[in-house]
């Protein structure tokens, strides 16, 4: 395989974006009354196929008149913390300083497609490993310069842009039917705990106060943290949630503020509100979440599902206004009591149901495992010269 390789900089511009200082309200458009999108990690780890459409965020005109935008049908990739995030423009958009934007110089030269497909097989990890920041990974501007893009003659870009596009609009389809088999599952049990937790006219109607003792979280300063294990470990919101137990600790504090104990429930009180997880050990909560721990008037498993029963109608229901819930909130929150018998039983029955949800999700995500392994097979195939033979 006799193919040219040129330095990214050499077949593309690399124009990175800014953030206009967030203290000044006149630079962002909150209420995206303009046109002005600006794009951030967040928004290409959410595109859906391989165009960006809209963004979480937008700035204002006085905002825009800051920096240059990107044009339309360029290729956007993320380099700092999460690398090798990709999307292509559809319009004119403005981005971060962790986006770069890598408009092609010589479109007879490089097809964009085939560059796109390359950035997606590229070994990103690898790349980085030398370029450990405090808070992730990232690559330097002079390095990502320096990446080696293949160029083999237009024509065989051409023909390997196309063979990839039709293996994977089926990959593609495979994918977004498994995607919706998970989606489809997921609300067949809420649907299912939303039955359950209807009840009758015989259960009786209490606050969580009631039942439980409602424990809110407090930030430890943060000169107080560490990563050596020493004293508690400390969580802070739902980002450390697991699916059912929060995750392994990556920090901890030796300023104990508020506590959570073993099998507490753990409350996301701060955007997002309402998810739930469940402490497997002792631990130092931060201001994102609450603890509840309940007594011996409810069954802890009962008030767990119907959290998750309730979680995204629990904003409204207690008019949390700034996506935000507070402990009199979360304690005055209503409860359907049933007798401890009664409530065994429903637990007994979720529990059943949701053991099976979770074997059909995770054989739906083996199946997804084994996409995204062929995908890149066939990526590997395509850049080793092995896809599209020379005439």
């Amino acid at each position: 395989m006799n193919w040219e390789y040129k330095d990214l900089i050499d077949v593309c511009e690399i124009n990175l974006g800014k953030t206009p200082s967030r203290s000044n309200k006149k630079l962002w458009d909150i209420n995206k009354i303009g046109n002005n999108k600006w794009a951030s990690i967040a928004d290409l780890t959410k595109v859906k196929g391989r165009y960006l459409s809209d963004t979480k965020e937008y700035i204002s005109d006085e905002g825009a008149k800051l920096f240059n935008y990107v044009k339309p049908n360029t290729i956007l990739m993320s380099f700092k913390l999460s690398i090798g995030k990709l999307a292509i423009t559809k319009e004119k958009i403005y981005t971060n300083e962790a986006i770069v934007a890598l408009p092609i110089k010589n479109n007879k030269e490089l097809n964009q497609d085939f560059l796109y497909y390359y950035l997606e097989f590229y070994d990103w990890e690898k790349e980085s490993e030398n370029d450990v920041k405090v808070k992730g990974k990232t690559l330097n501007k002079d390095k990502l310069k320096k990446i080696k893009i293949p160029l083999p003659p237009f024509p065989i870009q051409q023909k390997i842009v196309e063979k990839l596009d039709t293996i994977f609009v089926e990959i593609d389809k495979a994918t977004a039917a498994i995607e919706a088999n998970v989606k489809n599952a997921e609300a067949l049990f809420k649907n299912y705990l939303k039955k359950t937790y209807k009840g009758d006219k015989n259960w009786k109607i209490v606050t969580l106060r009631d039942v439980s003792k409602v424990i809110a979280g407090q930030s430890p300063k943060g000169t107080n943290y560490n990563k050596e294990g020493k004293g508690l470990p400390f969580y802070q919101g739902k980002k450390d949630f697991g699916d059912r137990y929060i995750n392994i600790p990556t920090v901890w504090t030796t300023e104990i503020t508020k506590e959570a104990i073993k099998e507490d429930i753990l409350i996301s009180v701060r955007a997002p509100v309402g998810p739930v997880n469940i402490a497997n050990e002792h631990i130092c909560i931060g201001r994102g979440l609450a603890a509840i721990r309940t007594t011996d008037k409810i069954n802890k498993e009962y008030l767990f599902n119907y959290f998750l029963k309730i979680e995204k109608e629990l904003v409204s229901n207690v008019g949390a206004v700034f996506n935000s819930i507070n402990k009199t909130q979360i304690e005055n929150l209503k409860i359907p009591l049933p007798n401890l018998t009664i409530q065994q039983d429903i637990v007994s029955k979720i529990n059943k149901i949701s053991s099976e949800v979770n074997k059909l999700n995770n054989l739906h995500k083996n199946k997804l495992s084994d996409l995204v392994f062929f995908k890149q097979s066939i990526l590997k195939q395509a850049f080793n010269g092995e896809l599209v033979k020379a005439a």
